[in-house]
């Protein structure tokens, strides 16, 4: 077991981000930009209705695509009990079976990581993503 209790890791990039790497908000207008060239969407319109939900679902598994090309760490069995990891960046984290009682985990990025048998009792997880995470 790793014991990285009770470090300070707020803001830190655990999951190394590559070259041009864009959060969300910036690979979505990209996305999006590219979306509509394909489908013949002009660029200064709404989206149309029809196109919505097809364009919402298509770029939120083409972004959980690109997490999973990260070269996450593997903290599986760390003892983070307490730490603070406010706004970290894990995404795709292996944090199988980590003890993360109490840890402040307000507004990491988490999507994709592995959190199955980690225990989260206790921990803060206010405005966390976790889109994909495995918490079983």
């Amino acid at each position: 077991m790793v014991p990285l209790y009770p470090t300070d890791l707020s803001e830190a990039d655990l999951t190394p981000k590559p070259p041009g790497w864009l959060p969300w908000h910036l690979w979505r207008e990209d996305f999006e930009e590219n979306y509509r060239k394909r489908e013949g969407i002009r660029l200064v319109s709404n989206l149309p209705d029809n196109h919505e939900s097809a364009f919402e679902s298509e770029a939120r598994e083409r972004y959980d695509e690109y997490l999973d090309q990260l070269a996450a760490p593997d903290l599986s069995n760390s003892d983070l009990r307490n730490a603070n990891v406010f706004r970290a960046f894990l995404p795709s984290a292996d944090l199988r079976a980590a003890k993360m009682q109490g840890a402040d985990l307000r507004a990491a990025k988490m999507q994709g990581a592995d959190l199955s048998g980690a225990d989260l009792q206790g921990a803060y997880l206010q405005d966390v993503k976790m889109r994909g995470a495995n918490l079983t």
